[in-house]
């Protein structure tokens, strides 16, 4: 035994179990981590809700997520440089390609986390059996596929609603083991075990499995916003229509015997509105022709608060929340196009980071459990295959301009270059150059080559 090794025997005991708890506030398999009564359960998940498919602001911003999300490349990149790497990377992109809905769904889905904080799918398996499938009593709508091979794919990665959740299940140390779903139609309670599950959530402090939505923060100003625009609407119809009074006897307001009147005038005074249906019905008493008086009290001045203004300061912090306030560039009639792209940058960046959480979980926990599945085909494979994705990075003519100018400056030689040229030309909207043309343009010398890219400065500048 080299010398120094530790025994069993005179090795220091060890607690293998877990002692301590995370501390997450959860009782009866629900979290009671929101301290907003309002933002807790499915009050919450209808507030953040009404806040996506209601709210201009956030409906814009959730938007843009989605449509920065749905344009990236996904991709696998073998784990080595073996035989057997390059097979098991062309298998899981054939399982990405081979489910029952494309893999951009998936991830299009899969951002609903955003929104909620969380989003859960199921593991859903089939068996690579080709596509001439027959139903069964046991399988009467079998999966088909693209592949005969016999292996174990995906046979979809499916969406198991926010709504939906009845409860969590935890063990002992605080670890997850599952969700409880109660969904229609039947609203049957079904346990999905997490090993059949994956999880996305945009944070994981405490092991919360719910994580925290990103709209959260946004929701006090959402709020107050959504209160004042109400009050707002009011205010203008108020002012269009003025403020109605009615003058009645005063018996009426006074006798319970006049109670059923006194209702009736009161809803006449409700729902006066300046429409095809508008009109008062009153009684006439030839002796007393002042008894009932209806009209219509105007606005004395301008409000001292400016309303718009108001509402722009909360849709500003709104979209600050999640770094997408340059959508806000313009509607103040301040910034300029540095700043919002700046902005546009932070933001960007942002998404990126929310994209590696996705590609995180998914190489994490569902290709090491698709190969687990099918072992016996890929017999020592030691690092698994990994799912990748790129950003597609298209620059603004203007950003290009700016970065040939500083090449130029510094002695840099850049034409005539067909590639760079036809590219910079279709970002301003312009006609590719033909190869000839820059054949002919490859012969110039001395000041012909100065006068050329001085020409193609000025057509792309123009």
């Amino acid at each position: 035994m080299p010398e120094g090794t530790q025994t069993q025997e005179n090795a220091a005991p060890i607690t293998l179990g877990e002692i301590g708890l995370t501390g997450l506030s959860r009782y009866g398999g629900q979290i009671r981590e929101e301290f907003v009564a309002e933002l807790k359960g499915k009050k919450g998940q209808k507030v953040y809700r009404e806040m996506a498919e209601n709210d201009p602001v956030v409906g814009a911003i959730l938007f843009a997520i989605e449509q920065l999300v749905r344009g990236a490349d996904w991709s696998v990149q073998p784990g080595g440089d073996e035989e057997v790497d390059e097979k098991a990377a062309e298998f899981l992109e054939q399982c990405m390609d081979d489910m029952s809905h494309s893999w951009i769904s998936f991830v299009t889905e899969v951002i609903s986390f955003l929104r909620y904080g969380w989003s859960w799918f199921e593991i859903c398996w089939k068996v690579r059996n080709g596509k001439e499938v027959l139903p069964t009593e046991e399988e009467p709508n079998p999966a088909t596929s693209k592949y005969d091979d016999g292996l174990v794919g995906f046979r979809k990665l499916a969406i198991r609603s926010q709504e939906t959740l009845l409860k969590w299940e935890f063990d002992e140390g605080g670890g997850l083991r599952g969700m409880w779903q109660s969904a229609a139609p039947d609203f049957t309670g079904r346990f999905m075990p997490i090993s059949k599950s994956l999880l996305f959530r945009t944070t994981e402090s405490k092991g919360d499995p719910q994580g925290r939505s990103i709209l959260r923060s946004a929701y006090r100003p959402w709020h107050f916003k959504t209160c004042i625009e109400e009050i707002e609407a009011i205010g203008i119809e108020r002012d269009l229509a003025g403020l109605p009074v009615m003058h009645v006897p005063f018996e009426v307001l006074k006798d319970a015997k006049y109670a059923s009147l006194k209702a009736e005038l009161e809803a006449i005074i409700r729902n006066v509105r300046r429409d095809e249906q508008e009109g008062v019905l009153l009684p006439h008493d030839p002796e007393n022709p002042e008894a009932y008086k209806f009209e219509l009290m105007t606005t004395g001045g301008r409000r001292q608060f400016n309303v718009n203004e108001i509402i722009l300061r909360y849709d500003a912090r709104i979209a600050g929340v999640v770094l997408a306030d340059f959508v806000m560039i313009g509607h103040e009639k301040v910034g300029s196009f540095a700043l919002a792209t700046e902005k546009r940058h932070m933001f960007e960046k942002a998404v990126l980071g929310w994209m590696d959480s996705i590609k995180g979980v998914i190489n994490t926990h569902l290709v090491p459990r698709l190969f687990d599945v099918n072992a016996a085909a890929f017999a020592g494979l030691e690092e698994y295959p990994e799912v990748i994705y790129a950003m597609p990075n298209v620059p603004t003519l203007e950003e290009v301009v700016d970065v040939i100018g500083k090449l130029a400056d510094s002695g840099a030689e850049l034409f005539p270059n067909l590639t760079l040229t036809n590219f910079i030309l279709a970002l301003a909207g312009l006609p590719e150059m033909e190869e000839s043309d820059a054949n002919e343009a490859a012969g110039f010398e001395g000041t012909q080559v100065e006068g050329a890219k001085s020409a193609l400065m000025e057509r792309i500048t123009a």
